[in-house]
């Protein structure tokens, strides 16, 4: 079984919010803890949401995907998201790139 195929078994089961997002930042997956999270319906949720436009700082978005890229990690960011009904929280994300 491949990794992308192992994610797809395990993702829904995390109690923790988890997602898949390609580079653009368009939702591939996302477990229910994050649909919840978010406030979005799962069909809105992917495929129209894109991840980028929910920092409610645009330096916060930049500085994560510039971490991202060079790094390829991002430990324990925090930051403040937008949720689907406006509401402001406060998460704290851990992201990887997986490239293949």
């Amino acid at each position: 079984m491949d990794s992308s195929a192992i994610l797809d078994v395990l993702t829904p089961l995390v109690p923790g919010a988890a997602l898949r997002v390609t580079a653009d930042g368009e939702y591939i997956e996302a477990n229910p803890a994050l649909i919840r999270m978010l406030d979005y319906p799962p069909r809105e949720m992917l495929g129209q949401v894109h991840a980028r436009n929910y920092f409610v700082s645009p330096k916060d978005r930049d500085r994560f995907h510039r971490t991202l890229r060079e790094q390829s990690v991002v430990l324990g960011f925090e930051s403040e998201i937008r949720t689907g009904t406006g509401r402001v929280i406060r998460v704290r994300n851990t992201a990887r790139v997986h490239r293949g």
